[in-house]
């Protein structure tokens, strides 16, 4: 190594240094790779988040929607024509026997 520098007219403590330089350029690209990945994986998991956080808001909407609609004097199945069997629990019609239930005693 000696002589290849006395023909190239450097000194060895040069090219220990170029070759630290060139290991630690090296290590920043890795480190810009691995950081432009976990940049792109945040990015997924974010807009992945606000996603799911738009369908839960949506839902709650819902739910609150459909609470609100029976403590004004609607019930499931008011828009629907023909009530469900279990309609016959609620005071409608539709009793599987075809009768109303007895009302309760007070």
């Amino acid at each position: 190594m000696n002589a290849f520098c006395r023909q190239k007219g450097i000194f060895t403590h040069h090219l220990e240094t170029w070759k630290k330089a060139f290991l630690l350029s090296q290590q920043s690209v890795t480190k810009t790779a691995s950081a432009k990945v976990l940049r792109d994986e945040v990015k997924h998991l974010k807009k992945e988040l606000n996603r799911k956080e738009k369908a839960l808001a949506e839902t709650a909407a819902l739910l609150v929607l459909q609470k609100s609609s029976t403590r004004y004097g609607r019930k499931r199945g008011d828009d629907d024509p023909l009530k469900t069997q279990t309609d016959y629990r609620l005071g409608g019609y539709g009793h599987p026997s075809g009768c109303k239930p007895r009302a309760k005693p007070r």
